[in-house]
């Protein structure tokens, strides 16, 4: 593992590297007979600090995280990254950004082995308000609670809700116009499920489960579901023909 001045003398080389330097003179004219496309393909002093930098932060960057692996104290990370941010880091980094050539990249063309990372959609599942991360477990299951046979994507309001409270903690304190209001609710769920009234008590019908995944990736980003291949809801008699 590395001493503390060794890994300060790394930073001090890589800050150093990062701060803009007085631009070299300018070369004498080439030839006639050098094209433009050699004469440009000379590295830049600049782009070799700057790359130089890069490096060495990467060195860094790559010792300390071995060293949080051996030690599982994170702390002298933290201080050596906030040092690097209040000693020129942060407009080192401004002034790397302001030399990147943005033509033809926009914020929002996310690559789809990005938004499909499973390490991604485990962490959006867990920011999840509440009710959502009830209603995505549905959505996993492709199961309502206590649902009929004949009707599987029908469920009574009472068993919907003390599913709810009973699978998330949040959700203990909630009411049953919490959960009307979550069901109709389009633009959180992507698609709003339909109340019916009965003599046993009143439910409600939720849309085939492939539209209901649908229009939560919609909503929410690609998710992998669990149990991909059902299409619609199924009941607890049906459960056990679904493998």
């Amino acid at each position: 593992m590395m001493t503390k001045e060794e890994r300060d003398e790394i930073f001090r080389r890589a800050l150093a590297g990062c701060r803009p330097k007085a631009p070299p003179p300018k070369p004498a004219p080439p030839p006639a007979n050098v094209v433009a496309q050699e004469r440009w393909a000379q590295p830049k002093p600049r782009e070799a600090i700057a790359a130089q930098a890069a490096v060495s932060t990467k060195a860094l960057a790559e010792q300390m995280r071995q060293d949080r692996q051996e030690t599982g104290d994170d702390r002298e990370y933290w201080r050596v990254l906030h040092a690097q941010i209040d000693n020129g880091g942060a407009e080192a980094m401004l002034y790397n950004l302001g030399k990147q050539w943005l033509e033809g990249w926009h914020p929002r063309d996310i690559p789809e082995a990005f938004l499909t990372n499973p390490a991604l959609q485990k962490q959006k599942t867990y920011n999840l308000p509440p009710w959502e991360q009830w209603y995505v477990g549905l959505l996993h299951n492709g199961r309502l609670p206590n649902a009929p046979s004949a009707r599987p994507n029908r469920s009574f309001t009472r068993d919907l809700f003390a599913d709810a409270r009973a699978k998330v903690p949040r959700l203990h304190y909630a009411s049953e116009v919490e959960l009307r209001n979550f069901l109709i609710d389009e633009e959180r769920i992507g698609i709003a499920c339909t109340k019916f009234r009965a003599s046993s008590g009143n439910g409600w019908t939720f849309p085939p489960l492939a539209e209901c995944r649908e229009a939560w990736c919609k909503r929410w980003g690609p998710t992998k579901f669990d149990a991909p291949d059902v299409e619609d809801w199924i009941s607890l008699l049906d459960e056990k023909n679904v493998d």
